[in-house]
């Protein structure tokens, strides 16, 4: 089934423009008590997961289906090969691109940029088309399954500007409806919210930094930092027509005994 969506539809447009692809007689019989039995076995067991490994569950799926992968047999690589080898191209690119210092004290030469995935002023890096880039650090950066929010997003490569290797990968898209922290902390009516200023506030629903910088040198807070800062500012006007006045996040887990820390932590705003 396919579907084509273009900026300023209406959900009318949006339903017409779907019936037109999908007609009736092309769209297959389902057997509903095969998928009655097939919704009842993936749910029984995906409940006995606690949250980290659903999420965990949910990233090795998401892995195997967007990359796919075949056993070659090969005398001199016995390893299973991408099915498309221009995505094993683009991921080795990738992490030939890495920031990884040879020397401990080598973070305090960074000078960390934020590159706009779709902006004008750079399409590329190394040949390769920036969401491509973008895409493939998410997925594999992060624990979390890369699923674009519904609404507004802006996707940034975070890099060294000197040497112009990869730091990490953030999104900001549309702020959560209801956040009670958020909420409390502000003080806004409901009404004034949903009618006017939830537009002027987003949320950094990605801020994921490469390793080690993320563990070893708290790389994380600098992507979060940078979260604030006037490129992403600047780039929402720009993009929605709305001056950007707060950004929030949350955090993938929150604390636990387990892991009672959050990259969050200690950082001033």
């Amino acid at each position: 089934m396919t579907y084509s969506w273009k900026k300023g539809m209406s959900i009318d447009d949006q339903w017409q423009a779907w019936s037109d692809e999908n007609p009736l007689d092309k769209i297959p019989n389902i057997d509903t008590d095969v998928l009655k039995e097939a919704l009842i076995k993936d749910l029984s067991y995906v409940s006995a997961m606690d949250v980290k490994e659903y999420t965990l569950y949910q990233k090795w799926c998401e892995v195997h289906d967007k990359y796919p992968t075949v056993e070659v047999n090969s005398f001199f690589d016995d390893k299973p090969a991408l099915k498309d080898p221009t995505q094993g191209a683009l991921l080795q690119e990738i992490k030939n691109n890495f920031w990884l210092p040879e020397d401990p004290e080598e973070y305090l030469y960074l000078e960390p940029e934020l590159l706009w995935t779709d902006g004008d002023s750079v399409k590329s890096i190394t040949g390769s088309k920036m969401p491509a880039i973008w895409n493939g650090m998410r997925t594999f950066l992060s624990t979390m399954k890369n699923n674009s929010n519904i609404g507004r997003n802006l996707n940034f490569l975070i890099r060294d500007k000197k040497t112009e290797k990869l730091l990490g990968v953030t999104c900001m898209s549309s702020d959560f409806l209801d956040l009670t922290p958020r909420d409390n902390y502000i003080g806004w009516e409901r009404e004034a919210k949903t009618q006017r200023m939830i537009n002027h506030t987003c949320i950094g629903s990605t801020i994921v930094p490469i390793q080690p910088l993320g563990y070893n040198l708290v790389g994380g807070k600098l992507l979060a930092l940078l979260c604030l800062s006037d490129t992403v500012e600047k780039t929402w006007e720009h993009q929605y027509k709305d001056k950007l006045v707060g950004v929030t996040t949350t955090s993938l887990y929150g604390k636990t005994k387990e892991i009672p820390l959050s990259q969050y932590d200690r950082l001033k705003y």
